[in-house]
């Protein structure tokens, strides 16, 4: 993350920054995999909560499997990071209308979330209280890629005046190399 901050700052625009950070994002419809992280994500976000459906966790796992939802957590990975699962959507098919919207904070000004919404073709959205990013229903980031992610897990590699560490795990993992 670190690198990615250096990096950013020989951008003149974020846009253009994006655009090299090579972002790509993951739909996976398998929820029940997940149901913990999920259930984590809806009460825990906020910054980037459109819905803040708060719900308890049974509620929750009978939306997982009800046929009326359309429910996918999102992750994302780009040169830099594995962001991990980043994201949850459940869309009621019948109105096309969101009951989650939710993003980690990780993918703040990436523009995943505008891409999701713009996937899913623009459901219907009430945004509840407020968010950091304002969405719309014409832009599609173009820097954004739709992958198939496979293994979560990624090497990270830092070299210091002492000699050479190598961790391997999740994308949180990288947040402990400064202390290095």
């Amino acid at each position: 993350l670190q690198t990615k901050v250096e990096t950013q700052k020989a951008f003149d625009s974020d846009e253009e920054f994006l655009r090299i950070a090579d972002i790509k994002v993951s739909i996976h419809y398998d929820c029940q995999a997940q149901q913990e992280r999920i259930f984590e994500m809806i009460h825990r976000t906020n910054q980037l909560n459109f819905t803040k459906y708060r719900e308890e966790k049974q509620p929750v796992l009978e939306m997982l499997e009800d046929p009326g939802y359309t429910c996918a957590y999102i992750s994302c990975v780009d040169k830099f990071c594995d962001y991990g699962i980043v994201g949850f959507l459940a869309i009621d098919n019948v109105r096309h209308q969101f009951k989650h919207f939710l993003f980690s904070c990780r993918t703040i000004g990436m523009g995943v979330e505008q891409f999701i919404y713009a996937h899913f073709n623009f459901p219907e959205l009430t945004v509840v209280g407020e968010v950091v990013t304002e969405l719309n229903k014409q832009d599609k980031p173009e820097w954004i890629q739709l992958v198939e992610i496979g293994d979560r897990k990624r090497e990270f590699s830092v070299e210091t005046p002492k000699g050479k560490f190598l961790l391997k795990g999740p994308c949180d993992v990288s947040q402990i190399i400064p202390y290095f």
